[in-house]
């Protein structure tokens, strides 16, 4: 397997896209859970996955023929699952400030009267 892998690697590396498809694929659940387990939203993780064959097809070439395919993906993964994590704390911590704040601001206008 890791001789097939190591293959389909080298053709990707001279731009054969459909090796690198190939080598990718058995990784994809793994990168999908390991993801899901740090951004704990189901459509970013996707998203993470998908940023992170993009961005080990552009970086292909500096992975070096001893590495670890797998864990080189998973590096890429933590990466920009820790950074669609922080993006999603930034946005629900902005989402919950504007609803509180509008509830506050209707909840004072139902207790005064100002709302029919």
């Amino acid at each position: 397997m890791a001789d097939q892998e190591s293959r389909l690697i080298a053709a990707a590396k001279i731009g054969n896209k459909e090796a690198f498809e190939k080598a990718l694929r058995p990784h994809l659940p793994m990168l999908f859970a390991y993801s899901r387990a740090i951004v704990l939203d189901f459509h970013a993780a996707e998203d993470v996955v998908q940023e992170t064959a993009q961005i080990a097809y552009r970086k292909l070439n500096f992975l070096i023929p001893e590495a670890d395919f797998s864990g080189w993906l998973k590096a890429i993964a933590r990466r920009q699952a820790l950074a669609a994590r922080r993006k999603l704390t930034k946005t629900s911590l902005v989402t919950e400030e504007i609803i509180e704040r509008v509830y506050q601001d209707l909840r004072g206008e139902l207790l005064f009267g100002k709302i029919p």
